[in-house]
């Protein structure tokens, strides 16, 4: 396999990093504002009910699960552990959001005066949804797909894992500690094997 060239390498990781820390600051921050007080978790479900997509049950459940989730996925994206799983779930989260903003401006009855994505608060669009927060929403699902794709880069536990298999392969057949013959003492048994090969095929000598 080629190589790449350790400038392309080292731009590569730190592009990845500057995202993946990207990302995460966005998801602790709205994770923040939606759970950084029971008046904060109100809002955000009465948000999610003025969609008037979901059911109150899974109105609840939304407006308790996606918080935690965007923070869990915000921690291990700044890790680098798991990041594509992070990743997927944080794409997903955004794919939800820009179907709902989308279906909330085709409906006439639905009035909001905020997306709801960010609690009280906005990140780059302010006001009702708009095809400003689709655009958002689109440009971190890209950024999560590109790390989907890439994974987190050499600054990452994932590379550290990644790099046990290499060191397992190393001590099998054939290599350091292996159970291999290749440059190594072979044992008793070969030993006598060989010399019973040297010696025209005929049976081993028991020597006493």
């Amino acid at each position: 396999m080629k190589q790449r060239h350790p400038a392309i390498v080292a731009l590569d990781s730190s592009v990845l990093l500057i995202f993946r820390l990207l990302l995460a600051g966005v998801l602790l921050y709205a994770a923040w504002l939606k759970l950084k007080d029971p008046a904060s978790a109100q809002k955000f479900a009465n948000a999610i009910a003025a969609y008037k997509i979901l059911p109150n049950h899974l109105v609840i459940v939304s407006a308790f699960a996606f918080p935690w989730l965007e923070a869990i996925a915000a921690v291990l994206l700044v890790l680098g552990l798991w990041t594509r799983a992070a990743a997927a779930v944080a794409g997903l989260l955004f794919v939800a959001f820009i179907g709902a903003i989308g279906s909330a401006m085709l409906r006439e009855s639905v009035s909001l005066t905020t997306c709801g994505c960010f609690g009280e608060r906005s990140l780059l669009c302010t006001g009702p949804p708009s095809w400003c927060h689709i655009a958002q929403n689109a440009g971190l699902t890209a950024i999560c797909v590109y790390l989907l794709w890439r994974g987190s880069g050499v600054v990452g536990i994932d590379r550290r894992l990644d790099r046990r298999p290499d060191r397992a392969q190393d001590n099998g057949p054939g290599g350091p500690g292996g159970s291999g013959n290749a440059g190594g003492p072979s044992s008793p048994a070969q030993q006598a094997s060989s010399g019973s090969t040297e010696s025209g095929g005929g049976p081993p000598q028991i020597r006493w």
